[in-house]
Formats: C-alpha cells, sequence, structure tokens
C-alpha cells in the first residue's frame, strides 16, 4: 500500500468524550486547553506538571494523575496525545493506542506513526480556521494562520 502524503481535514465534537494527555509541560497544556474549549472530558498523566497545567480548574472537565503512565490509562479513551518529552515513551503510547483502536497523536517526531496532527488554526465570530502543511512545515502553517486571523479580524 502506497502511503498518502494529503491528510484528510475533519473537526472532532468530543463534547462529553474522555481524552487523555500524557506529558506535563507546555505542549501538553495547549492540548488540554485545546481539548476542554471542545468540552471533552480531560485527563493528564505525568510524572511532572508545569503550574500553569496545574492552575487548570477540575470543575472544566480536568483530572489530574500525577504518576507515570500506564497501558490501563486508555481504558475509554476516545483520543490521546502523547505530549512527553521521551521519544520512546510516545512511541510505546501510539503503540497501544494502536492495538486498542484509539486515535493517538504525538508531538514529536513519531508524529508520522501517529492516527493525526492537529493543525493551526483560531477561532473568530463561529468561524473555525484551520491550516496544515500535513506536518511538513508547522512554522509555515502558524504563519499563515496568523496572516489568516488578521485578515478575518479585520474584515468581520
Amino acid at each position: 500500500m502506497t502511503e498518502s502524503k494529503v491528510t484528510y481535514p475533519i473537526h472532532l465534537l468530543l463534547s462529553g468524550r474522555r481524552c487523555l494527555v500524557v506529558g506535563g509541560g507546555a505542549v501538553a497544556y495547549r492540548k488540554v486547553c485545546g481539548l476542554l474549549a471542545a468540552g471533552a472530558l480531560v485527563t493528564v498523566v505525568a510524572t511532572r506538571m508545569t503550574p500553569e497545567l496545574l492552575s487548570l480548574d477540575e470543575r472544566s472537565g480536568i483530572s489530574f494523575r500525577q504518576r507515570a503512565y500506564q497501558a490501563g490509562d486508555l481504558e475509554s479513551m476516545t483520543l490521546v496525545f502523547a505530549a512527553t518529552d521521551d521519544p520512546a515513551l510516545n512511541a510505546a503510547i501510539i503503540a497501544d493506542c494502536r492495538k486498542k483502536g484509539i486515535l493517538c497523536c504525538a508531538v514529536d517526531h513519531h508524529w508520522p506513526s501517529g492516527d493525526f496532527i492537529t493543525p493551526a488554526g483560531f477561532h473568530h465570530q463561529g468561524i473555525t480556521v484551520s491550516i496544515s502543511t500535513g506536518g511538513r512545515d508547522c512554522k509555515e502553517s502558524k504563519r499563515v494562520r496568523e496572516i489568516l486571523e488578521r485578515q478575518l479580524k479585520n474584515t468581520l
């Protein structure tokens, strides 16, 4: 089978669905904020978590497990982000998710082994705009997003 170099755009409806973020740093924080904004019920698993992450209100649908990842953490999850600074752990999380049929995204160089990538995007007055280079150039996606965001906010 030939691998496609084109991604399939999709916006997930995650309200009330359980999602896991493994990792406790700045990238994990951004992923958690996006999931919470979508109404997901988020569990964060990490041995260390930033104060910014720990400051999120548990009433918003987040729970914390300050310990090492275990394969059992995947039970009843819809979506997983492997957002650690440990490449071997991120690869193991992807493999565990694959066995269980759970969509997983790694935020390191293992991203091609995962199931999806997250585009650069923004929301404005009920419109969601997403920009992706298919993982090839995240800085370019961000640059285009910033241009479009300024333009849209000045137009609408």
